[in-house]
């Protein structure tokens, strides 16, 4: 797990640097002290090869499943404490029998990773489109 070192000496109210620090864990570190994350988040959620992206299922945090397009249920299969990761998959029968399987998944069953410090990724994700961060980050 990445420590983060603590200066006393030092306080402030927002943090600005570049997408290498937009990670989760960074990004939880920072929510945990109050600070307000003036940082891209680091996401390589696009990069699937021509297909569905994770944003075209949904999330439903209470059951905490996946949704596909065609109304199946991801479930979690596995959770990394390491690497504060979490996977979900979809049972490869229903993926055989999909429509829409060539542009979802080239394997026997479609799986989405979730990061565990999504929420924080989402909020900060959220914050980037206010102008107040748009000029904070210009500065």
């Amino acid at each position: 797990m990445t420590r983060f070192y603590t200066y006393p000496e030092l306080t402030s109210k927002s943090l600005a640097a570049d997408k290498s620090y937009g990670t989760g864990p960074f990004l939880a570190w920072l929510e945990e002290r109050r600070i307000t994350q003036l940082i891209p988040v680091l996401d390589r959620t696009r990069q699937t090869d021509g297909k569905l992206t994770r944003d075209a299922f949904t999330y439903d945090p209470e059951r905490d499943t996946y949704t596909c397009p065609e109304g199946h249920a991801l479930s979690l299969q596995s959770v990394n404490e390491e690497t504060r990761v979490k996977r979900y998959l979809a049972p490869a029968g229903t993926c055989r029998a999909c429509p829409i399987r060539a542009r979802c998944t080239d394997t026997g069953a479609r799986s989405i990773v979730r990061l565990m410090d999504e929420e924080v990724r989402e909020k900060v994700r959220a914050l980037a489109e206010t102008p107040a961060v748009q000029v904070a980050r210009r500065r």
